[in-house]
């Protein structure tokens, strides 16, 4: 079963020439005579074959079932294909692949999540979703680029591995300046939105529904969650202006949990202080405007962090 991380489009998204490499290869047409009826020796493996850049289809199931207009078969024993046309077959142009495009797309892309997944072990295997992209996708978008340009990569290898187009894509996964996706994973710079850093046990805020007029926020959290996970909604209650340099005595906010539950009851913002927003953890806010039903999802999460930096060291023997 294909793997589920990037569709064809994404990989254009990386390399809009990809398509050019569909492992297309022109048989000879010189080979082929002023006949309706013909064959044509030592081809090569065909698995699809193209009259004037038309895929014909699936291959019929013997040389004697070629009868029709653009039906054909190949045998793979005795390397022979054997094609049928209204025309003289020497008047058209012959192509031929190792399989459909759609097939040779979904193989490239396979073989792409497996290159990503290699070069790149720290990260569980399958890669897990994220419900918070900006981009709507179900993985980070910097996975989704890698995967593409291993699957870009593994076209243009297979196709035309003597084309520039391949350092422009491995040139953004690894390159002398080290900044590729790669070079930057491999000295622990890289961080996906699953993996936890310190800053998660305080809690990361994360942006809801806000009013276009809104312009207050939390700022930040602080505490130690006591929880392993949890994902807290703060949403204001009564919305008001808050001025810097005066007591605000109208705007609320409120705390529940996935359930619903009250964590943190109405209480007033005060950006003077920290405040609770539940399971041990604070958070300061802006001054700004604050619109009732503006909510955040704060996500907190009680381990140590786990991105680290892969490196080596030399031993020598004394």
């Amino acid at each position: 079963m294909a793997q589920p991380y990037i569709e064809w489009s994404d990989v254009r998204s990386v390399l809009a020439s990809v398509d050019a490499f569909d492992l297309k290869v022109n048989l000879n047409e010189d080979a082929f005579e002023d006949a309706t009826t013909d064959t044509l020796t030592d081809s090569g493996y065909i698995g699809r074959l193209f009259r004037d850049g038309l895929d014909l289809g699936a291959a019929q199931a013997t040389a004697v079932a070629v009868d029709s207009d653009g039906e054909w078969f190949y045998n793979s024993t005795t390397d022979l294909l054997t094609t049928f046309n209204t025309n003289a077959s020497n008047t058209y142009e012959w192509q031929a692949a190792p399989d459909t495009l759609a097939n040779l797309q979904a193989e490239f892309m396979d073989v792409g999540a497996e290159n990503a997944h290699a070069y790149m072990p720290r990260y569980p295997r399958p890669f897990p979703k994220s419900a918070r992209t900006f981009t709507g996708d179900s993985y980070d978008a910097l996975w989704v680029k890698v995967v593409s340009l291993f699957s870009a990569r593994e076209a243009i290898v297979r196709s035309e591995p003597g084309s520039p187009e391949l350092i422009k894509v491995e040139s953004q996964l690894w390159n002398e300046d080290e900044n590729g996706i790669i070079d930057l994973y491999k000295k622990g710079e890289i961080k996906f939105e699953f993996e936890l850093t310190e800053s998660d046990k305080h809690g990361e805020i994360v942006e809801g529904t806000l009013n276009g007029s809104t312009t207050g926020y939390p700022i930040e959290t602080f505490g130690d969650a006591s929880v392993d996970f949890a994902k807290v909604k703060v949403t204001i209650g009564t919305g008001a202006t808050i001025t810097y340099g005066t007591a605000n005595t109208t705007a609320t906010y409120a705390v529940t949990d996935g359930d619903g539950t009250a964590l943190v009851g109405t209480t007033v913002i005060n950006i003077t202080e920290i405040q609770s927003i539940g399971y041990g953890v604070s958070v300061s806010w802006a001054a700004g405007v604050y619109t009732a039903g503006d909510f955040w999802y704060v996500y907190m999460r009680q381990h140590s962090p786990t991105a680290s930096v892969i490196g080596s060291f030399d031993l020598k023997r004394v």
